[in-house]
C-alpha cells in the first residue's frame, strides 16, 4: 500500500482474520476417528485436506505424496465442495495405488468439518494460491499439526508453527513424516499462534482502526 498508493504508514491498520474457537467434544473426535480408522485405530494416521476441488488447491500432490508415505492404516480424507479439477482428482483416487485408504465426502456441514479437523493427525494444505487460509488457524485451534506450502499468505499465516513444503512429491513426504515425529512441538506451537487469530483479537483490532479513522486515536469511547 505505502509502494503504491504513497500512503503514509502510520494510517494503515492490520486487522488479523478472526477464526472462530473450535466446537468439538472428546467424544466427538472419538466417533470421528472411528468412523475413518476402525473401531481399533490400529495406530492409523488421519490426514485431512479441506478444500474446494480447484486446480490451485494442491489435491494431486497430496494425493501422490500420499500413497508414497501412508501404511495400509492410514486415511486421506478429502472434504470441500466441487471444483474445476474434480474429475482429475477423482480420477487420481481410482488409479492410485492407495485408492481404498482415500476418501472423498465431498461439503460437508460445519459440525463435522470441525470435528475432522481436531480428529486430524495433520492436516494439509499444500495451496499455490491462497488469499489467507482459514484452515490452517482452525487446525491450530484445535490442536492439530498442519502442513502448508511454500506460498507467502500460508507461510506468513503459520507464522513458524506449520511445517512448510516446498514444490515437489518429495518434500511433502518429507513434510508429512515431520509433522508425525514433531507432532508436540507443532501442536503447542500451533494453539500459541492460533492466539493471534481470535474473533476478539480480530474485533478489537477493527475497532481499534474505527477509532483511528475518526480521530479518536487509541482512546476508548
Amino acid at each position: 500500500v505505502t509502494e503504491a498508493f504513497g500512503i503514509d504508514p502510520d494510517r494503515i491498520v492490520v486487522v488479523p482474520h478472526g477464526v472462530p474457537a473450535p466446537r468439538t467434544s472428546a467424544d466427538e473426535i472419538a466417533a470421528t476417528r472411528e468412523r475413518y480408522l476402525g473401531a481399533d485405530d490400529r495406530g492409523g494416521r488421519l490426514v485431512l485436506l479441506p478444500a474446494i476441488t480447484h486446480p490451485h488447491k494442491g489435491h494431486l500432490r497430496l494425493i501422490s505424496a500420499f500413497a508414497r508415505w501412508s501404511t495400509p492404516v492410514d486415511r486421506l480424507v478429502l472434504i470441500g465442495g466441487v471444483g474445476a479439477a474434480e474429475q482429475d482428482v477423482m480420477n487420481a483416487i481410482r488409479t492410485s495405488d492407495v485408492a481404498e485408504r482415500i476418501e472423498r465426502p465431498g461439503r460437508v456441514d460445519d459440525d463435522q468439518r470441525d470435528s475432522l479437523i481436531a480428529a486430524a493427525d495433520v492436516l494439509v494444505l499444500p495451496s499455490e494460491e491462497e488469499g489467507f487460509g482459514a484452515p490452517v488457524i482452525e487446525a491450530m485451534a484445535a490442536g492439530t499439526p498442519v502442513i502448508v506450502s511454500d506460498i507467502p499468505a500460508l507461510v506468513e499465516v503459520g507464522g513458524g508453527a506449520a511445517v512448510v513444503a516446498t514444490d515437489g512429491i518429495d518434500t511433502l513426504v518429507e513434510a508429512l513424516e515431520t509433522a508425525v515425529a514433531d507432532r508436540d512441538r507443532l501442536i503447542t506451537a500451533g494453539l500459541e499462534r492460533s492466539r493471534h487469530f481470535t474473533t476478539a483479537t480480530s474485533g478489537a483490532a477493527l475497532a481499534a482502526a474505527y477509532r483511528k479513522a475518526v480521530g479518536m486515536g487509541e482512546e476508548t469511547p
